[in-house]
């Protein structure tokens, strides 16, 4: 098994370093995933905003999740947009420092 964060970490470095304001809200709000060595393997580099990014890397690699919680199948679609949901305050002030997020 491997632990895998939904929002890669130098992503999430490099908006930091663009918006230091955004500390509390990335923090509280990085969800990670429990998956196998393989299925790790399946996932594709989430680097950009605009691209396979948090929660659509693992509809990407097209991977069922169960929340650890409910044991129920977890919706990856509507995670992914309540997430960027979350994030895309804080992206766009960060973008004008740093164009590659």
């Amino acid at each position: 098994m491997q632990h895998e964060h939904v929002v890669e970490r130098d992503w999430l470095t490099r908006l930091l370093w663009a918006n230091s304001d955004a500390v509390a809200v990335a923090l509280w709000n990085m969800p990670a995933a429990l998956v196998t060595k393989e299925e790790a393997k399946l996932l594709p580099n989430g680097h950009r905003w605009d691209g396979l990014w948090g929660w659509d890397r693992y509809r990407a690699a097209e991977l069922s999740l169960i929340d650890a919680e409910s044991l129920r199948p977890v919706d990856l679609q509507a995670m992914s947009a309540e997430l960027r949901a979350v994030y895309a305050p804080i992206v766009e002030q960060a973008a004008a420092a740093d164009a590659s997020l």
